[in-house]
């Protein structure tokens, strides 16, 4: 259920995938809650518990089905290509990027509120880590037993169902910690033609970016 995947990427792009997210093209925008409303509603949400706090974090959306995308997402969307999918069916939900900081007086055992990304079944969760940090990744079985924790480090990611609990952790060591959080699935529905198709942004844009990015590094000739 849990995959783990480390030095998921060539090092040119984690490389360039880290100086995007820690550069002034990012736009960040402050959230009061590491979940959003919606959760809180309708999702499967632990917060009364006494180490789980829900402290402040910086958003970037990328997409978000069916309201559009950034015109950054051509930089990030890629990473799916490096699972073993089946790209054709692909249907992106969504694409966030998430910076959570360190909190003074937080715990080393404190989590975020434990949450579902999608109560779809079919649904698919990548957590991608883009920069080398603390502040692990939880995973919970639905009596919230603890099965597994997932460090950050940088090139590294954890796919699983997205109607599985989790939790991420602030940073305490680090000042920050970065992750990109996909949501997507791979099977024909009703309404998958709302979903974010690879390349939708115009792809032409990442692969001029891949090639240059390789000639910088001596890749090609």
């Amino acid at each position: 259920m849990i995959k783990v995947f480390d030095n998921l990427l060539p090092d040119y792009f984690a490389d360039s995938i880290e100086q995007l997210h820690t550069s002034p093209r990012v736009s960040w925008y402050l959230h009061q809650s590491t979940i959003d409303k919606e959760y809180h509603d309708d999702k499967k949400v632990v917060f009364h518990t006494d180490n789980v706090v829900n402290s402040p974090q910086f958003v970037h959306l990328f997409y978000s089905a069916p309201t559009g995308h950034s015109q950054l997402i051509p930089e990030v969307e890629n990473v799916l290509k490096h699972l073993d999918l089946n790209l054709d069916e692909l249907n992106i939900r969504r694409i966030k990027s998430n910076l959570t900081t360190y909190q003074k007086g937080y715990k080393k055992d404190d989590t975020q509120p434990p949450h579902v990304d999608s109560i779809y079944e079919t649904d698919r969760s990548l957590i991608y880590y883009v920069n080398d940090s603390d502040g692990d990744t939880l995973f919970y079985d639905d009596d919230m037993n603890i099965l597994e924790r997932v460090s950050p480090k940088k090139n590294r990611a954890v796919l699983f169902p997205s109607s599985m609990i989790h939790a991420g952790c602030n940073p305490i060591k680090n000042d920050t910690r970065l992750v990109i959080n996909y949501i997507f699935n791979t099977e024909k529905q009703i309404g998958s033609e709302k979903f974010y198709k690879l390349g939708d942004a115009d792809n032409a844009i990442f692969d001029q970016m891949d090639k240059m990015l390789k000639l910088q590094i001596g890749e090609l000739a």
